[in-house]
């Protein structure tokens, strides 16, 4: 279905019972530079699941070593993972998109918006966020994870929060 929206993108329009187009214009670029191919229909979900990969492996500054290692294998031996990067499908997209946004996100944490990475960061992240939505409906689901974790952050270092309170204190929190 997303090959043949790709092919007929000149023609396309938007039907609400499919997702966003962002994929639909990688794929028919794809097409446009490479013709209408097994090959080609392919290449967007493999390099996309590269991205992956290489994503996975530039969180190593927040996870460590061995966990980039242990990530990086349970990604190439899941059988979900390896479908999502063989068929053109949205997911391999939302998966990069995803992964991208959090990194985005620490970053931007860590370094000030005054800095040129810091803003950076911000801009890659609204990226992130803008290509997400254009993407698929799941993304505001991320967009509230992250703007959670921002208002957390927001409290530990306004209100000089104290993290180790028993666990009924933080359910209210977890809920919302």
């Amino acid at each position: 279905i997303h090959a043949d929206f790709a092919l007929k993108f000149l023609n396309y329009r938007y039907d609400p019972v499919y997702h966003g187009p962002v994929l639909y214009h990688l794929q028919a670029l794809v097409f446009w530079l490479l013709g209408d191919s097994d090959f080609s229909a392919r290449l967007v979900p493999a390099l996309l699941g590269i991205g992956v990969l290489f994503a996975a492996l530039s969180a190593r500054r927040y996870i460590g070593d061995r966990a980039t290692l242990w990530t990086l294998g349970l990604l190439v031996i899941s059988p979900v993972i390896v479908a999502y990067s063989r068929r053109l499908l949205h997911d391999s997209l939302v998966m990069l998109l995803t992964l991208g946004a959090v990194l985005c996100f620490a970053r931007a944490l860590e370094v000030s918006s005054t800095h040129k990475e810091g803003r950076r960061a911000w801009i890659g992240l609204a990226a992130c966020l803008t290509l997400l939505i254009a993407t698929k409906a799941n993304a505001f689901f991320i967009i509230a994870m992250l703007g959670s974790f921002l208002v957390m952050t927001k409290l530990r270092d306004i209100g000089n929060v104290s993290w180790k309170k028993p666990l009924p204190f933080w359910i209210p929190l977890a809920a919302l």
